[in-house]
């Protein structure tokens, strides 16, 4: 190819590939430009995004170059793409709009394509052919798209942060460097791409089960909307979370929201639910009935009680029906949800209606307290509301700075108008010392 189409494929300017060019960053080889210079040219265009210099690339280190040739070797792979996107999805019989609107839904700008592409379009095609229609295909591609992403980027950045970093911080050479990133991307792909399927197939096995018992339920169920189910869903967050990252880090509360992690996982899966999505401290989990919602909340907070320093938490539950979208779930059941959880405050479960009075039965030994209906933020009608302390809380001291729960006093504490304050740390005493009013009312 000629600069000038070099330039339109990159998505540069005529300007910017003759800086590239100038700097050596970008060369042409017999004949013109080849797919090399088109995936350097691509890669110099993002970091211009960034703010990244051409200069600063030119004058970079000799393990960055070695990268970045490293990375543009992998991108070419066996060479350019030998078809359009339109010659493609024809080749895979596909409608050139439908084609697009796959490449949207995987979010993929690109406009050639390789054997990979065709056998993805055939599949789909397939998919198509066997009944599935072009809306499910499209959320099935998003949900792939969105959740192998994330999967690559994992796999990138925890090697980078927590191998490559550690290196160069003890003094690794360029030399090293680039062998353990070239030998660490090798073994990374050789365990996560089995490892994908492996996962796979757990998680199809425990989808097959949970459709297998939809169906059943479908004997007695209304008629409704496509994708329409009946759940529980339950909010669980730390109280305290913003305080405690201010008063003791980001680390110490990334430690913690790890901690978190396994607690909840680990009862998620013991009570039949499903952790939905993580934001933060802050989960979404999903069951099938009320009753798992509440023992996994229960064994949530009695595993959370079990550490010497933890977060209170917070949790709220709502059971109705929602719509099933792209491995998530909409409606008016989830927005109550996450309103019911809004009112919990530090160590307490709060519940709908709906949710005690189907949990009642399975949790007899659960005590309630009836709260009474209020008027919850986007909520057309008050709703029905009713509390259960979590174990842990009421025994236990909280840290006034970062509201960490400590199983008992500490030698950290500071008496503050008659009354014995106890602090996790001394840092945090320090905190205090210094702003007495900001802590006690």
């Amino acid at each position: 190819m000629d600069i000038e189409e070099l330039a339109t494929r990159s998505s540069a300017s005529r300007s910017e590939v003759d800086r590239w060019v100038e700097l050596g960053l970008v060369t042409a080889a017999d004949g013109g430009f080849d797919h090399e210079a088109l995936e350097r040219a691509r890669l110099l265009r993002a970091a211009s995004a960034r703010g990244i210099t051409p200069e600063s690339v030119a004058e970079g280190s000799e393990n960055q170059h070695a990268l970045i040739a490293r990375f543009v070797e992998e991108s070419v792979g066996t060479g350019p793409a030998p078809w359009t996107m339109e010659e493609a999805a024809s080749r895979a019989g596909l409608d050139l709009a439908l084609a697009k609107r796959l490449l949207a839904a995987a979010g993929v700008d690109e406009d050639e394509a390789d054997d990979d592409d065709i056998a993805a379009m055939r599949a789909v095609r397939a998919a198509l052919d066997a009944g599935m229609p072009e809306t499910a295909v499209l959320q099935l591609v998003r949900v792939l798209a969105d959740s192998l992403g994330r999967v690559a980027e994992a796999e990138v950045r925890l090697f980078h942060f927590y191998v490559h970093e550690r290196l160069r911080q003890e003094g690794a050479g360029p030399e090293e460097l680039l062998a353990v990133e070239t030998a660490g991307s090798d073994e990374l792909r050789a365990l996560v791409e089995p490892s994908v399927l492996y996962f796979h197939r757990k998680a199809w096995r425990r989808a097959m089960r949970e459709d297998v018992l939809v169906h059943l339920a479908e004997e007695v169920a209304d008629d409704g909307p496509l994708g329409r189910l009946s759940v529980t869903v339950l909010f669980v967050d730390l109280a305290s979370f913003t305080s405690m990252t201010e008063a003791m880090g980001d680390e110490v509360a990334a430690d913690v929201v790890d901690r978190f992690s396994a607690l909840v996982r680990v009862e998620a899966a013991r009570c039949d639910g499903r952790v939905l999505k993580q934001i933060g401290d802050e989960f979404m989990l999903v069951f099938p009935g009320a009753a798992g919602a509440v023992r996994c909340a229960i064994g949530v907070a009695a595993a959370a009680a079990a550490e010497a320093h933890f977060p209170a938490l917070r949790m709220g539950a709502h059971t109705g029906t929602a719509l099933y979208r792209e491995a998530d779930y909409v409606g008016a059941t989830i927005n109550v949800a996450a309103r019911v959880a809004g009112e919990a405050r530090r160590g307490e479960l709060i519940v709908s209606r709906e949710v005690r009075d189907d949990a009642a039965a399975a949790e007899p030994d659960v005590e309630w307290v009836t709260l009474g209906r209020r008027v919850l933020k986007g909520v057309a009608s008050p709703v029905e509301l009713f509390l259960a302390e979590l174990p842990g809380s009421q025994d236990r001291f909280v840290d006034p700075v970062c509201g960490m729960e400590l199983e008992g006093s500490t030698d950290v504490t500071r008496v503050w108008n008659g009354e014995e304050l106890v602090f996790c740390s001394s840092r945090c005493r320090a905190i205090f010392d210094a702003d007495p009013a900001r802590y006690v009312c």
